[in-house]
Order: structure tokens, then C-alpha cells, then sequence
């Protein structure tokens, strides 16, 4: 029954907070009522650990993550009219190349963070998590400031910020495997290390 709580509870919650439409106050009001509606049950204490606290957490990080966009994108509007460059055009002078270039590199790399950032929070570790995507971000904001005063700039941000996002790969694998494998195999790697 814990498997089906936490599915039905994701299926619930997780797809209406990936819209910009529910705040993070929703989704804390949403796990109360579960709370209240769960109180004499032993799940109750299962949601609690398992899915509130990492969703309403996961929420206010993912939040950071579109106004760093939103503030790239304004950056390239600002370029455009600096230089004298209307849309659709993304040639110019190669200070507006490069801000251009930034903005579209953080936009293609944005899903893949944000996904990662999910999984690594809701599987292995919601503190580890919040704190990699917070040195992403700042290294994300180094590579654009980096990359808009010159190309070579940008090298040392991009790496950094790309070791991040393998560190998020290896949390988001390693918690999903211990979750299959401690719920679908009951072969429990934690107990297997600590013994």
C-alpha cells in the first residue's frame, strides 16, 4: 500500500506544481489536508517524509531556475535593441552573437536540470539537491556574465557547471535504483552497506 500511496500522491500533486500556475503555499495547504485526511494512519507519516516536504521544497528551487531565464532573455531583448537587431535575425556584431549564444545554450540545458533536480530531490537527498542547483544556477549566471564580456570566459563556468549536472545524474541514478530496487526486489542497499 506504500507504493500506491506514493504513486497516487505524485500523480496528484507533482504534475500541477510543474505548472507556474501552483505555488509552493498550494502545495504545503494540499499536503496538510492529506495530513489531516491520512491522521490515525500509518501512511500518514509516510506522505509526510516520503512526499511533502521534498515537493514543497523542490518547488521553491525550481522556481530560481525560470527567473535566471527570464533574466537571459531580457539580457538578448536588451542586446537586440543596443545593437539594432530585429527578430528574426541572430547575427550581428559578436557581443550580441555571444549574449544571443549564452541565452539559447542555458534554454537548451534548462529541461535537463530541471528534471534531474526533481529526481535527485524526490529519490536520494532533497538537501544535496537544493544545494546543486543552486551552485547550477550561480554557475549558469558565470557562464552568461562570462561569455557576454568574452568567449574564453565562459570555459571555466560551463565546466563547472556541467560536473553539477553530473553529480545530479549520478544522486537521480542512485536514488532511483535504491528506490526499485528496496521497493520492487526488497533488496535494501543501505542495510546491505551499513552491515
Amino acid at each position: 500500500t506504500k507504493i500506491a500511496l506514493h504513486v497516487a500522491a505524485r500523480k496528484a500533486l507533482i504534475v500541477p506544481t510543474c505548472s507556474s500556475t501552483l505555488s509552493s503555499l498550494d502545495v504545503l495547504s494540499s499536503c496538510r489536508r492529506n495530513r489531516k485526511e491520512q491522521k490515525g494512519s500509518t501512511s500518514a507519516s509516510y506522505v509526510r517524509k516520503h512526499f511533502c516536504v521534498p515537493v514543497i521544497f523542490g518547488t521553491s528551487r525550481s522556481h530560481c531556475a525560470p527567473q535566471l531565464k527570464a533574466y537571459f532573455f531580457l539580457q538578448v531583448i536588451h542586446a537586440r535593441r543596443k545593437f539594432g537587431i530585429s527578430p528574426p535575425n541572430i547575427s550581428g556584431p559578436p557581443e550580441f552573437e555571444r549574449i544571443f549564444r549564452a541565452q539559447v545554450n542555458s534554454s537548451e540545458y534548462f529541461p535537463i536540470f530541471v528534471a534531474l533536480l526533481w529526481q535527485a530531490g524526490l529519490f536520494f537527498h532533497q538537501g544535496l539537491a537544493a544545494a546543486l542547483g543552486l551552485l547550477y544556477l550561480y554557475s549558469r549566471y558565470c557562464y552568461f556574465m562570462g561569455y557576454r564580456a568574452s568567449s574564453s570566459d565562459r570555459l571555466t563556468p560551463i565546466y563547472f557547471s556541467t560536473g553539477v549536472l553530473w553529480v545530479l545524474i549520478a544522486a537521480a541514478t542512485l536514488g532511483l535504483l535504491h528506490f526499485f530496487l528496496s521497493h520492487y526486489v526488497g533488496l535494501n542497499v543501505l542495510r546491505l552497506i551499513a552491515a
